[in-house]
This record gives structure tokens, C-alpha cells and sequence, in this order.
């Protein structure tokens, strides 16, 4: 792993310093980057950490990289010894990774999800579907019918991140704001509107930012 910490501080990352080689997937998140060969062989760029076994695509967060095997199986690896987490266990479709947990897809369309922190672990009950997403709060999934739950549910407390109504084929949730893609192709973003950001996605819904949501980020940044 120390190759690994190397690539963090930047022995990959110039315009100047693009891994060599064909690529068929490529993924990157929290200062690290990982990409797939054709032959389905997953390596870590800049460490030339190379993970044993084939692999279909790969998800890369702040503490942890995973990758989802051809066989469905899901295998993640942590970035410090001290983050050590049980890879999801089961068939999968899909895997994602953020900050500090992981939630992967079975392919009957349940999800689980693994890591430090029990309260994003959480997921609705008796629940299928079609996509998930892990974000740094939360993660949200797009039910068989095409709406979007997250959890844990953090609209209780912030209305900010209550997901918008209608039918989605894929959502994508960050740090403090989400967006997803409607039936119709129109995009809908929510959460917190990110303070001293230089710019700001408008909501094609018209949904606005809360301060409630910016002094929440405020009190406990990232």
C-alpha cells in the first residue's frame, strides 16, 4: 500500500504523466486513479499496483478502492491498514465507493452496504433496484419503479436532501447535493447548494437551496 500513498501525493496527477497502454475502464476519486486493461486486469495508475483476478469495473472513494470481479463478486481494498472493512459478500451488478463506506448491487437487485460508520449501512428493508449511488452523507438507490430513496434519511432532520418525486433512471450523490436522471432526460438536482463554490448547477425543477442546508455543511465540513 505504500506505493499506493506515494501516488497520492502526487506521483500521478499532470496533464504530462497519463498512464500508458489501452484502457477499457477508468476510475478515479479521493486523489486516487484506477483503470482496467483489456483482459480485464484492474490496476492502481502511478503504483503500478496490480489487483489479482479478472475484473469488470472498478469504483475508487477517499479511503477505499473496490472492484467488481467478472464472477460478480465484489472485493474492496482499504487505503490505510486502519480502514479495514468486509467486502460486500454475494453476486453483484454493480459496486460504488465514496468517503467512508461502500454499497454494492446484488443482482437480484437488493443492496448491502459495508464500512465504518453503522448509520449509512442501513438500507431500506424488503427494497429493489435498478441503480445505487454512495455519497459522503448518504446513499441513494432508484427503486424498480423508478423512484429515488436514500438512506439513512437524512430529510427528517434537513428537508434539503428529501429526493425529488417522479421516475429516475440513474442517480449520481456527492458530498452534499445529488442529482438524477429522469425517464424523460431531463436532469434534477437537491441537497446543500455548496458554499464559496465559483459555480452552481441550476435545477431544471426549480428546487431551491436551503440555508439550513449551507450552515449544516458549514458546521461539519468535509
Amino acid at each position: 500500500m505504500r506505493a499506493a500513498r506515494r501516488q497520492h501525493r502526487g506521483v500521478l496527477g499532470y496533464p504530462d504523466d497519463e498512464p500508458a497502454g489501452q484502457w477499457t475502464v477508468v476510475a478515479a476519486g479521493g486523489g486516487f486513479w484506477a483503470g482496467i486493461r483489456p483482459g480485464g486486469v484492474l490496476e492502481w495508475w502511478g503504483s503500478g499496483f496490480v489487483m489479482e483476478g479478472t475484473f469488470s469495473t472498478a469504483t475508487v472513494g477517499d479511503r477505499y478502492w473496490c472492484g467488481l470481479h467478472d464472477d460478480g463478486a465484489v472485493e474492496c481494498w482499504p487505503v490505510h491498514i486502519g480502514w479495514q472493512i468486509d467486502s460486500p459478500e454475494g453476486r453483484f451488478s454493480a459496486v460504488d465507493t465514496s468517503h467512508s463506506h461502500v454499497c454494492a448491487l446484488r443482482t437480484d437487485g437488493t443492496a448491502v452496504c459495508s464500512g465504518l460508520i453503522p448509520e449509512l449501512l442501513d438500507v431500506p428493508e424488503d427494497e429493489r433496484f435498478t441503480a445505487v449511488s454512495v455519497g459522503y452523507w448518504h446513499s441513494c438507490g432508484v427503486r424498480l419503479d423508478g423512484s429515488i430513496v436514500c438512506w439513512p434519511d437524512l430529510s427528517e432532520r434537513w428537508k434539503v436532501f428529501e429526493p425529488p418525486e417522479g421516475r429516475f433512471s440513474s442517480v449520481d450523490v456527492g458530498e452534499g447535493w445529488s442529482c438524477g436522471l429522469r425517464a424523460n432526460g431531463k436532469i434534477t438536482c437537491w441537497g446543500i447548494r455548496p458554499p464559496r463554490s465559483r459555480w452552481v448547477v441550476e435545477d431544471p425543477d426549480g428546487v431551491s437551496w436551503s440555508r439550513e442546508g449551507r450552515s449544516y455543511l458549514d458546521r461539519y465540513p468535509p
